[in-house]
């Protein structure tokens, strides 16, 4: 194939020469899908590299990314509610992450790596399940997987959720219809 355009190579940085010297797209995709397996991926603005790699693959190979996106754009000022920065440099800043090289693969992944790791510091999980066998067994698993959650054996509907800032459901629908309100309120 042919180069990006020299405006493109300007943000990049990627030589029209080293492009077409790299690897081709579907072999590239190919290592990518392997190593990100069902895994999931993080990204800041994620629609944007959803979007990219999800349309590249389609062309490539018929298929799409498989697992969960999770998008720091939309976490950080979850977990950070005195700062809502709105880019990637905001929240370098606000960090003092002063990354390798800018507006390239490697140097914008190793960036948004450390933020991660500042999200999940930040990050508390807590886990309500009603059977006590369930919890116990959650317990396990998380400790295994070196996983920070919290467990605990109580009943959602009787549960304060004021505190939290972001909730997950595995219900039946009819459950997370009767839990709405609550949460809402």
């Amino acid at each position: 194939g042919a180069p990006s355009s020299a405006e493109n190579i300007l943000i990049h940085g990627i030589s029209g020469s080293q492009q077409l010297a790299g690897v081709n797209a579907s072999s590239a995709l190919l290592d990518f899908l392997e190593y990100a397996g069902n895994g999931e991926l993080v990204a800041f603005h994620a629609g944007f590299d959803r979007h990219f790699l999800d349309r590249a693959l389609r062309r490539s190979l018929g298929c799409n990314t498989r697992g969960r996106w999770f998008d720091l754009a939309l976490l950080l000022p979850v977990l950070v509610p005195d700062y809502q920065g709105q880019h990637l440099d905001d929240w370098l800043i606000r960090f003092g992450i002063t990354p390798a090289q800018r507006h390239s693969a490697l140097g914008d992944a190793a960036a948004t790596a450390e933020l991660l790791l500042i999200a999940l510091a930040r990050a508390q999980a807590r886990g309500i399940e009603f059977n006590p066998k369930l919890v116990t067994l959650a317990r396990s698993k998380a400790q295994e997987a070196g996983v920070k959650v919290d467990f605990v054996q109580g009943d959602i509907f009787k549960s304060d959720f004021r505190n939290a800032d972001v909730i997950t459901l595995y219900l039946l629908p009819s459950l997370n219809e009767k839990l709405i309100p609550k949460l809402k309120s």
